[in-house]
């Protein structure tokens, strides 16, 4: 079988294939591969070159500006229970963050008077904590602050969280400042400081300048710097419309 395959096909010598075709064959293999590799490259060449539609923006995507206000720091506040809050409060000087917002209490030997309301704090109030208590309540049980203001002597509480199936919310970080503020913004400009300091609302200024001169607000819309907000103001609604960041219009008691 083996002559008569070499006659058929004389590139084959007893069943081998000869090297002279042997040698045809592996030139013809490897133009084949290089001709291959060529098309499959140019294949995704053209796909890369193809002209990809532009994305379609969302038209109701808010875009942000990172300003001065954003870089600030705030070390964070570690409480996470009462003995920690305690540790890390008593002794301490703090600026009211959230203005006419939280009630405060009269403290005295038998502990919070609840049925007395001395009043509610002002935005950027100081306040010297002179202990943190636990204060039991039907439903949940209140992480109290003991404070009093500097030149008095009277103390008062208010609640900075609670306590419930001994599981701990503390909220000191959204009620108060533990750094100055005024060292914290200090790029603020003078005469901002002197109406946020008289608790002036005044024309140009930024929603944050606005909440710690007139407290917590009722914002109509939600894109920061380009909405109204109103004020409750401790009994003296205020209106302030901001456009590009800033206060152009200021309706109510203290319009300036």
């Amino acid at each position: 079988m083996t002559n008569d395959l070499a006659k058929t096909f004389p590139r084959w010598h007893d069943g081998v294939m000869s090297p002279e075709w042997k040698q045809r064959v592996q030139i013809t293999l490897a133009v084949f591969f290089v001709l291959a590799a060529a098309r499959v490259g140019y294949i995704f060449y053209e796909r890369s070159q193809a002209k990809v539609p532009a994305a379609r923006e969302d038209p109701t995507l808010i875009h942000n500006t990172l300003t001065r206000d954003d870089m600030v720091y705030e070390r964070p506040f570690y409480g996470y229970d009462l003995s920690s809050t305690r540790a890390k409060l008593k002794g301490a000087t703090v600026w009211v963050k959230t203005g006419h917002y939280y009630a405060y209490f009269p403290y005295g030997p038998g502990g919070v008077e609840r049925r007395r309301e001395a009043g509610v704090l002002g935005p950027l109030e100081v306040l010297e904590i002179r202990d943190v208590v636990l204060e039991p309540n039907p439903r949940a049980n209140q992480v109290m602050a003991v404070f009093r203001k500097p030149g008095e002597s009277r103390l008062f509480a208010v609640s900075i969280g609670f306590e419930r199936n001994h599981q701990y919310t503390i909220l000191v970080a959204d009620e108060f400042y533990r750094q100055d503020p005024r060292e914290l913004y200090k790029h603020w400009p003078a005469e901002v400081w002197e109406a946020i300091g008289k608790h002036e609302p005044r024309k140009g200024m930024n929603e944050l300048q606005m909440w710690l001169t007139l407290g917590v607000g009722s914002p109509q819309g939600s894109s920061p710097g380009n909405r109204t907000i109103e004020y409750v103001n401790n009994g003296k609604p205020v209106t302030v419309r901001f456009s590009e960041g800033g206060a152009v219009s200021i309706t109510g008691d203290q319009a300036k």
